[in-house]
């Protein structure tokens, strides 16, 4: 299958994980983007300095069980490991509760929904963060 389910890049100067997300996921998916996901993030995790996460889901429908539990999976390991703001984009309040709902099951503390990217990185920036803007 050629269409690309997820795409994760790390801006190491803001300490910041882009993420999009797309479409309807099996299993093997889910497993590809965990894999992916952890090697993307271990500089950051390695550094020792928190991190954010700017994840696009505006095209990521509520998934399987199987798949939530790998996103709630990963957001528990985000968490333990010095993620402390993620900013969701949306533009349907059925995905934001979906989101809201595995974001609070896993106990993320501070996290938002916003309409693009750049109004998301701004809320990051802020509340002294530090980062530059």
């Amino acid at each position: 299958m050629s269409e690309k389910y997820f795409d994760i890049v790390a801006d190491f100067y803001k300490n910041i994980l882009f993420i999009t997300v797309k479409g309807v996921w099996d299993l093997d998916i889910a497993l590809k983007y965990r894999s992916e996901f952890k090697k993307t993030v271990e500089p950051l995790i390695v550094s020792g300095e928190p991190w954010y996460v700017i994840a696009d889901i505006s095209e990521y429908p509520p998934q399987s069980e199987e798949v939530q539990s790998i996103h709630r999976e990963l957001m528990d390991f985000a968490k333990n490991n010095g993620m402390i703001k993620a900013a969701n984009i949306v533009t349907d309040k059925i995905y934001e509760e979906h989101v809201r709902q595995l974001s609070e099951d896993s106990g993320l503390v501070t996290f938002d929904f916003f309409k693009d990217v750049d109004e998301a990185e701004q809320w990051i920036v802020s509340e002294e963060t530090g980062l530059p803007e």
